[in-house]
């Protein structure tokens, strides 16, 4: 298929379609010109990413996957922007919105789904969004500070995830779902309850099961109101009610379509030019809305079209991860009793552990880990394999051996047993890689080999590679989140525009209303500054130079000096740059970037210009600039608030080739 250079169209510049081009490039270098066509304005990103990018845990170029560094090697091009509105299916040419036409060889759906979106009364106001893309992310973060009561509609994965990122914003949050417990399909009553509760007391409340009949308001969100009438304050409307393949384009040229595109083994629609990959394909009555059926349609066809006849693609067993900050859960394969299997659940509600397995002829049909994750490998090869576990049923929940500790498990899977399913990296690739390269950490393990680069949940498997691979020699290097602040000082921090108001106001009342607090640098006799002050009203001044004079006392007996110049140093000049909101993690507009660093560097030559005032005679000249620098050093803080309020109105994400 690869005899002489062929041209190949991808529809679809989102995981499965990226993860395709990669693949085809390196199984097939030279093979193919590679055209990719993207509707969105962005490089290829993780979308499963969306939740943590929300809940300010990555920044948007750490969710980024594609370097596009294939981009212009051997005519290769990608059009980000562009939908493709019309596919010529005799003349093998596609058209995006734009105009741009391209020939094909082949070509490849990579479209993915929608959201489903219930009809709903009140669907249309502007305050009710869906999580999806990026922009659905802006759109969020923009309003998270302006509506405080947002209603998650979907007790899913994805509402869950959404619903406890927008309660990190400080929004009050309410899930209202449909189903008896949350995550049915993927979990069972007694694990969900127990997720349930953790999610509660983050603050999140639950309508379950309830219906929602109406969005209610006017011009804008006032209410939810549920199908008994009840109603709901909100604001805000996220709707998370599932997806659906996006199938209107292949519908509009006369592809098979049921519920997704219809694809065979090898991937190959009813036209054998066309191909369809991710979650837009139906295949053999099955469609798939998590990531790792769509890396393996791609690997795998990435093999067909590179010459490897023999691949094929025979369906997937897809694990469901929740993307949540301090809890554990893995779900896979039938979670569910029934004829013919047996259940093994252990619980320790107190310390919020529960673990299941359904076997069937004595093989794990599937499992349910909440809690306690740690086995989660060792039940995927368990379940992939099919292995007999009838020698194991009674220790099988504890890692079927002696401890059951991570480590032993980790060291039980096969060389090839697939760590990071994102990636396709081996556990065999892992540890040859951490040998060969000298690595002691899982960032070393991420940049060599791309395990845990993606969505990360392999890191604690890596972790446990490299403890079983170096032994006493390896030291746990991963950085740990560490809690800086207290309560208070998080809220004024997540709300910036106060935070800093909160600063001024706090300077304003020491500097204006005691005057006098400045005689703890001073001493009283002759030898100090204290005696060039003519009035109370020079004082004033002469306290913002307070930190600076005590660095020169600091040598000396001024304890308490030292201890006002640390913490006058660490809130005035620090504080900018922890700044935790959702702007920090935006690409500001210039002349605002440009203006902190203005703000900052005049603060500081402030700082020090007041800090050689004070040590000079009193003179009317010096009185004058020492008051004009005092004014200019406390107008930071005027000009902080200010400034943050406008840059919410103005700031822009960044995201690699967005122009």
């Amino acid at each position: 298929m690869v005899s002489e250079q062929k041209r190949v169209v991808v529809i679809g510049n989102g995981m499965a379609g990226s993860r395709f081009v990669k693949e085809l490039l390196k199984q097939a270098p030279g093979g193919y010109q590679v055209i990719v066509f993207g509707d969105e304005p962005y490089s290829a990103y993780d979308r499963i990413q969306l939740s943590p990018l929300l809940a300010n845990e990555r920044s948007l170029p750490d969710i980024m996957i594609d370097d596009e560094v294939w981009v212009g090697d051997g005519g290769n091009r990608l059009y980000k922007g562009h939908r493709i509105v019309s596919v010529d299916r005799e003349r093998k040419i596609v058209t995006s919105d734009q105009g741009v036409t391209e020939a094909y060889d082949y070509l490849v759906f990579a479209v993915g789904s929608k959201p489903m979106v219930p009809p709903i009364p009140g669907r249309e106001l502007p305050e009710v969004t869906v999580f999806r893309t990026i922009d659905d992310v802006d759109y969020m973060l923009e309003r998270a500070g302006k509506h405080t009561h947002v209603v998650v509609i979907g007790g899913g994965l994805l509402g869950l995830e959404a619903a406890n990122a927008l309660r990190v914003q400080g929004a009050e949050v309410a899930v209202v779902h449909l189903a008896d417990w949350l995550m049915e399909r993927q979990l069972d009553a007694g694990s969900s309850a127990l997720l349930q509760r953790r999610l509660e007391d983050k603050g999140i409340v639950f309508h379950i099961p309830r219906m929602t009949e109406s969005i209610v308001g006017e011009e804008h969100v006032e209410a939810v109101r549920f199908q008994r009438g009840e109603e709901i304050r909100a604001d805000m409307v996220v709707v998370c009610a599932g997806i659906v393949p996006d199938v209107e384009l292949a519908k509009s040229i006369g592809l098979k379509v049921d519920r997704g595109i219809v694809i065979n083994d090898q991937l190959e629609t009813s036209d054998p030019s066309i191909f369809a990959i991710g979650e837009c394909v139906q295949h053999k009555g099955r469609t798939y809305g998590l990531v790792d059926p769509c890396y393996e349609q791609a690997r795998v066809l990435a093999r067909y079209m590179s010459g490897e006849v023999e691949a094929s693609y025979n369906g997937s067993l897809p694990s469901t991860q929740l993307k949540i900050t301090g809890i554990d859960l893995y779900s896979q394969g039938q979670i569910m009793g029934g004829d013919g299997i047996d259940e093994l659940v252990y619980v320790d509600a107190r310390s919020g552990i529960y673990k299941k397995a359904c076997i069937k002829n004595n093989r794990v049909a599937g499992c349910i880990l909440y809690g306690d994750v740690a086995l989660s490998q060792w039940f995927k090869e368990l379940i992939r394999n099919g292995e007999d576990i009838s020698d194991r049923r009674d220790v099988l929940l504890t890692g079927g051996s002696g401890g059951g500790e991570a480590v032993d498990v980790v060291s039980n899977l096969p060389d090839d047993a697939e760590i990071c399913t994102c990636n396709s990296v081996s556990k065999g690739e892992i540890i040859s890689a951490i040998k060969m390269h000298s690595l002691s950490t899982v960032e070393d393990v991420r940049l060599t080999t791309r395990a845990a680069s993606s969505c990360g949940t392999c890191s604690r498997q890596v972790e446990q590679i490299l403890s079983m691979t170096l032994g006493s020699e390896y030291a746990d290097s991963t950085p740990k989140p560490v809690n800086i602040t207290f309560d208070l000082f998080s809220y004024f921090r997540e709300k910036d525009l106060f935070f800093y108001a909160f600063l001024g106001t706090i300077f304003t009342a020491i500097v204006f209303f005691e005057p006098t607090f400045f005689n703890i640098f001073i001493d009283q006799d002759n030898s100090t500054p204290a005696n060039t002050l003519q009035s109370p009203a020079d004082v004033r001044p002469l306290f913002f130079l307070g930190p600076f004079y005590a660095i020169l006392r600091s040598i000396s007996d001024k304890h308490l000096g030292v201890f006002m110049m640390t913490l006058a140093i660490v809130v005035m000049f620090l504080v900018p740059f922890l700044d935790n909101t959702p702007e920090a993690r935006v690409k500001k507009h210039p002349l605002f970037d440009n203006t902190y660093k203005v703000l900052l560097i005049f603060m500081i030559v402030c700082y020090i210009v007041l800090g050689w005032i004070g040590f000079e005679p009193a003179t009317p000249v010096l009185a004058m600039w020492g008051r004009w620098f005092t004014i200019g050093y406390f107008a930071f803080f005027v000009a902080m608030p200010l400034l943050s309020l406008v840059r919410r109105w103005t700031t822009r994400r960044y995201a690699g080739g967005e122009t």
